[in-house]
């Protein structure tokens, strides 16, 4: 078979250039689970050109008496003496990790032990031996003294027999981790409650310069994860002293690397990356040799990765010039958000609208929400969903749902009782404060209207996370710069001009919370709510730095707005509005304002959405080089500034620059500004509202069922850490959905559709009776796993996997056609939900049940569980959809298909893998009739990309790529990169989810798939990517 480098799975990769036959080899670690599975052995792969390669081919394979039998690890090859040596680390219970040496009489292999077991120390954990051959000809074995041992990793030279088969003399030490100055103490959950910090050795490799001088690569982990540096010997022997350099060779999550000759002569450095498993490929960089080291000869390598990701990034940086009354620009960190107009502040929120579903004002995009604020309006008395629920009736018999007395007309709720509105619109979410530039004039405050400035100029530099505007005002050049710090709720402002001493002030006001389904501020209530200003406090150590606390309670709803500053003057204006302003005249107000939840009543505990891995390091990153501390907004500023590069260099990145077809440039820049906006809307710990953080769409309240489009893509990513937390927020609702599974007389759990933070479902004619949320949390579990496939996630995720597939399983009832859906029910395509009473069997669902069932059962089986039969027996008997004409139906009863609304019947294969239940001929034609007459304006935004994954899956890239550009107006990506619907709905998060989960399919393909580079896309497009996840 031939493989591109981006489809071997290969860790540690090691190259064998093979002049007389014009051949490389590649080595590695190559079992599929190197950490936890059963040891296969060591393949290798054949190339003449570093890109394309044949394989694989069984290079060691243990005989049954072998020792070990797991994790076996970075095999080296070495010519020596006309025979060649496998230096590979092995391991097994009773056994200390260890490197043994193989022989072999080809390079390829077969190799056979040589040394009696390990020829490291017996009582040592090490591993990663590499041979070095010193000028007098003597071999040793450099290796790591593993940090299991001694906390701070240490690089080790042995001394070998001259037969390679024995260790002679005592090890030498050479230098620990932490000497160099670029590498950082382990931050993993498993090294926690270590008295000591732990610093990681891996991977030596030595290398003689033309000059004569002796270098060794080595791993670590630096600021930005897995890294490489280089160590240079001061006597020229391997026994040193050895010098660190400062800056490591390659710094962002990659290493193990060695250093190789093209069969040309020029040398080339090859690592694997990412460093998670099981996406780690090999990458080759041609490398320049200096005196005394070697340097990387451009960002652009040969084979492996080859996007220079700042450029591809800062490329769609969002420019703009003019006020833009849809396009506003956001910044944030999943957890919480702000959204700003020209001015970098919230000053015009009147040109932003958000329009209304119902004859009340409109609503703003300048907002500032979090996913702890939630706000609910005392009720007059208490209300419950026993009002709304009926009887329907169902094979079981009757079955109770909580439904509607009254009903929603285009979009508009009609005749719905008080309890109904009330249970529909709280928990609503809160827009936490207004921020925006205002105007002081012979004592009268006024805000400013947009009128008052000209010369506007916009960056949102995607790469920092850090916005900058420039405008004149009153004659007077402003600069603003804005921020969100990474890990908490709190932005900077600076804002630089002689306009500050002329009346230009900032104002911030606080409003109550609405029940609106488009609002989130009520302005009218002033009586209803308090903000109380505490007298300033000075910050320790900056008497000059003082913070001011807004004490904020909204009924059951509290939170603090903190104020901090250097010569600043904040006081309260009127009864819900702040003013700030410089103290002085030096033409700077630098601030920041940060958000903080009581943590009880409606506004809850703040989640954590950050990987500890990826935690901010405030030491190095928010201070000054130099020892001065920084203002407060510049610390903010800073965090921003050290998280983003961070984030855009780990994952999966997509380049589209070099292809020709003129629509590529706009792909790629929705897929960039995709990546920031879902970053900052949707990677919190509750599932996402369709509007992110920007504003109120149905109250703030979050769909469950839209959970898959918001999130699933950044396990598709390689960033399965931004999904987690929200994936987690599930088990906190397990015993509410699981009652109303039990009080409709069906086994596991029952998803709700549209909740608030504590999962009470909303009354709805259409949302309860909603099935395709159902198999949602087990289809996110599995995507997490294909990008961790550790016990771990298998353990954490299983209660919600498996009963989730509980409740499908007994919610099938058997029929003399086999296991059917329904009724009642509503599919995916809402147009069905007047007959919600009499819907079966929809073509999407039937699928979906089929897949979730038997992935739950992939689930126990691999924690080595017994598996459920009723959950095979239900998916084995799923009824097949109904066909017309030669295309699936939408359900299974008249009118079978309306065309409006979702194609959903897609989904059965596109959005999922094939199934038994799916007919790829089928599906084709039901693709073509889709194409030919849906009524496009009543789709949704991520329609798009259901079209695109079922055309790729159907191995049609043209008309993959059609789908995700199609000109119609709800597949319109705004300047700002959101997902314009309509005047109320004027971003869909859904739409940017979905393109990111489509482009990824179709960039690293699916399971069973096409082995073709990029499947998914046309050949004639010039597609480059790395690290994205297979998808099933």
């Amino acid at each position: 078979m031939t493989y591109h480098l981006e489809q071997i799975q290969i860790r540690d990769p090691f190259v064998v250039t093979l002049q007389e036959s014009g051949e490389y080899l590649l080595f590695g670690s190559t079992d599929k689970n190197i950490w936890s599975g059963p040891a296969t052995g060591f393949d290798c792969y054949r190339s003449t050109d570093l890109e394309t390669w044949e394989g694989p081919f069984e290079a060691f394979r243990p005989s049954p008496d072998f020792w070990s039998h797991e994790q076996y690890w970075a095999p080296e090859v070495h010519e020596y003496h006309g025979r060649y040596f496998m230096f590979a680390t092995f391991t097994a219970p009773g056994h200390v990790r260890g490197t043994q040496v193989l022989a072999a009489n080809k390079p390829e292999g077969p190799y056979e032990p040589w040394s009696d077991g390990p020829v490291t120390p017996g009582d040592w954990e090490c591993l990663d031996g590499t041979l070095h051959v010193d000028y007098e000809g003597n071999p040793w074995l450099v290796f790591c003294h593993e940090w299991k041992q001694v906390h701070d990793g240490t690089m080790m030279a042995q001394r070998l027999g001259p037969d390679l088969r024995t260790a002679e003399g005592e090890p030498v030490f050479l230098f620990s981790a932490s000497e160099a100055p670029w590498a950082r103490a382990l931050d993993i959950p498993a090294v926690g409650d270590r008295e000591l910090p732990v610093y990681v050795t891996d991977g030596p490799f030595l290398f003689r310069l033309s000059s004569g001088k002796l270098i060794m690569l080595w791993s670590s982990f630096g600021d930005q994860g897995y890294a490489m540096g280089i160590a240079r010997s001061e006597s020229g022997t391997v026994l040193g002293p050895w010098k660190q350099e400062e800056e490591p060779l390659w710094g962002s999550d990659g290493g193990h690397g060695m250093i190789g000759r093209t069969l040309d002569g020029g040398l080339f450095l090859t690592l694997h990356q990412p460093n998670k498993s099981p996406h780690e490929r090999a990458a080759f960089f041609p490398l320049r040799e200096l005196e005394d080291t070697v340097v990387l000869e451009s960002s652009v390598p040969s084979g492996g990765s080859s996007i220079d990701r700042k450029a591809l990034v800062q490329h769609h940086n969002v420019h703009q010039e003019r006020l833009d009354p849809r396009s506003p620009v956001s910044v944030g960190n999943g957890e919480f958000a702000f959204t700003m107009d020209l001015t970098g502040l919230q000053s015009f929120p009147d040109e932003y609208p958000v329009g209304a579903r119902d004859e009340l004002p409109p609503g703003t995009l300048l907002g500032t929400q979090a996913q702890w604020g939630w706000h609910s309006v005392p009720p007059p008395e208490a209300y419950h969903l026993a009002g709304s629920t009926v009887l329907y009736d169902s094979p079981r018999g009757p079955v109770p749902y909580v439904d509607m007395v009254g009903d929603i007309v285009n979009d508009r709720e009609t005749d719905t009782s008080r309890a109904e509105t009330w249970l529909r619109a709280n928990s609503h979410r809160l827009d936490l404060g207004r921020i925006g530039f205002r105007w002081m004039e012979d004592g009268t405050e006024r805000p400013l209207i947009p009128a008052d400035i000209t010369g506007t100029e916009q960056t949102l530099d995607l790469w920092t996370g850090v916005v900058t505007s420039r405008f004149t005002v009153a004659g007077h050049p402003v600069k603003v710069t804005t921020a969100c710090h990474p890990d908490r709720d709190e932005l900077a402002f600076r804002v630089e001009s002689p306009a500050l001493g002329a009346g230009l002030v900032v104002g911030m006001g606080f409003p109550y919370g609405s029940e609106a389904w488009h609002d989130a501020a009520d302005w009218n209530s002033p009586d209803a709510h308090t903000t109380t200003l505490s007298e300033p406090l000075p910050v320790q150590d900056h008497h000059a730095i003082g913070v001011w606390t807004a004490h904020r309670e909204l009924d059951d709803s509290r939170y603090q707005v903190l104020i901090t500053g250097e010569d600043l003057a904040v006081e309260q204006a009127e009864q819900h509005r702040l003013r700030v302003s410089p103290s002085d005249s030096d033409g700077v107000l630098d601030f920041t304002v940060a958000f903080v939840s009581a943590g009880d009543g409606d506004c809850i505990p703040r989640g954590n959405n950050r990987h500890p891995s990826r935690a901010h390091q405030p030491t190095r990153s928010t201070e000054a080089g130099n020892g001065v501390g920084l203002s407060p907004a510049r610390r903010v500023e800073n965090a921003s500034a050290a998280f983003w590069p961070e984030f855009w260099s780990s994952g999966g990145a997509i380049e589209l620059d070099a292809t020709d077809d003129p629509r590529a440039k706009e792909l790629e820049r929705r897929i960039v500004l995709s990546q920031y906006l879902t970053a900052i809307n949707c990677s919190g710990s509750l599932p996402p509202q369709e509007t992110g953080l920007v504003c109120n769409s149905w109250r703030g309240r979050f769909h469950l069922e839209m959970h898959w489009w918001h999130a699933a893509h950044f396990a598709q990513w390689n960033r399965a850490e931004l999904l987690l937390p929200s994936l987690r927020w599930y088990s906190t609702v397990l015993e509410t959905s699981r009652q109303t599974a039990k009080t409709q007389g069906f086994d596991g759990v029952r998803w709700p559709k549209q909740v608030g933070p504590d999962g009470r479902e909303s009354p709805s004619p259409i949302g309860t009776f909603l099935i395709w949320q159902q198999p949602h949390p087990i289809y996110l579990a599995e995507l997490v796993y294909r990008a961790d496939p550790s016990r771990e996630v298998l353990e954490e995720f299983a209660e919600i996997v498996f009963e989730s597939a509980a409740f499908m399983a007994s919610f099938a009832h058997p029929t003399s056609r086999g296991f059917e859906l329904g009724p009642p029910l509503i599919p995916a395509q809402e147009s069905y939900g007047s007959i919600r009473a009499k819907v079966i069997n929809p073509t999407f669902e039937l699928a979906y049940w089929q897949w979730g069932l038997r992935t739950a059962a992939t689930w126990r089986d691999r924690l080595g569980l017994e598996p459920v039969q009723e959950w095979l027996d239900v998916a084995d008997g799923m009824v097949p959809p109904r066909v017309i004409d030669g295309v699936y139906a939408a359900i299974d009863v008249e009118p079978f298909t309306l065309r409006t609304d979702h194609p959903s019947m897609l989904c059965a294969l596109g959005v999922l893998p094939q199934t038994d239940l799916i007919d790829p001929a089928i599906m084709r034609k039901t693709l073509s009739s889709v194409l030919a007459d849906w009524a496009w304006e009543s789709t949704w935004g991520w329609d798009y990309p259901v079209m695109a994954m079922t055309a790729a899956r159907l191995d049609d890239p043209e008309a993959a790529v059609d789908a995700l550009l199609v000109g119609v107006g709800k597949n319109t990506f705004l300047a700002n990169g959101h997902n314009r619907q309509t005047d109320s709905l004027p971003l869909y998060l859904p739409g940017n989810g979905g393109l990111l989960a489509a482009v990824a399919l179709m960039a690293a393909g699916w399971d069973n798939g096409p082995e073709r580079h990029a499947p998914g896309f046309p050949e004639n497009w010039t597609v480059v990517w790395e690290g994205l996840v297979k998808a099933p």
